[in-house]
C-alpha cells in the first residue's frame, strides 16, 4: 500500500511539474510573439532623431592626412521640441 502510494505521489508530482513546464513554454511563446509584434518606434518620428541631412549617425575620419587611421562614430542627439 505505501509503495503504490509514493508512486502515484511521484506520477502526480511529475505531472504537476510538466504541465508547469509546458504552461511556461506556451506563455513564453506568447509573449515573443507579442514582443515581435511591436513597433520599435511607434512614438518616434525620424524627423526627431536626424539631422537636417536626414542622417542618424555619420563616420568620418579624423584627418585625412595624418598618420593616423582612427576613425570616429558621431551621433547626433537632437534636442526634443516637446
Amino acid at each position: 500500500m505505501k509503495k503504490s502510494l509514493w508512486i502515484i505521489f511521484i506520477i502526480v508530482v511529475i505531472a504537476l511539474i510538466t504541465a508547469g513546464l509546458i504552461y511556461a513554454h506556451i506563455i513564453a511563446q506568447d509573449n515573443y510573439n507579442h514582443k515581435k509584434e511591436e513597433p520599435l518606434l511607434n512614438d518616434i518620428n525620424l524627423e526627431e532623431i536626424t539631422d537636417e541631412n536626414g542622417l542618424i549617425f555619420k563616420i568620418t575620419r579624423n584627418d585625412a592626412y595624418s598618420d593616423c587611421n582612427f576613425v570616429f562614430l558621431k551621433v547626433l542627439m537632437m534636442e526634443s521640441t516637446n
